[in-house]
């Protein structure tokens, strides 16, 4: 009897500690470099939402400076391609 009590208890206790719970806590740190200057930001974060979250919204505002960016660089060479105005 007393076997069959310490296997249960053996199963129980493995039962604990795979179950565990996933924390997520701290910070992100997000730098953004423009030329000579540098900004860095510390995002806190309390779940695994936040992060992701967090990094989606770095990665769009990453991706419309780029384009914003591409647009500079396409008007400068239409512009620069034109033949000047005669008056």
């Amino acid at each position: 009897m007393l076997v069959i009590v310490l296997i249960w208890f053996f199963f129980l206790s493995l039962l604990f500690l795979f179950a565990k719970e996933r924390r997520v806590s701290g910070f992100v740190s997000v730098n953004v470099q423009a030329g000579p200057y540098t900004y860095t930001e510390q995002v806190p974060i309390s779940t695994d939402f936040a992060r992701h979250d967090t990094m989606n919204r770095v990665g769009y505002t990453q991706s419309l400076i780029g384009q914003a960016r591409h647009r500079a660089i396409a008007n400068r060479a239409v512009e620069s391609s034109r033949p000047p105005e005669v008056r």
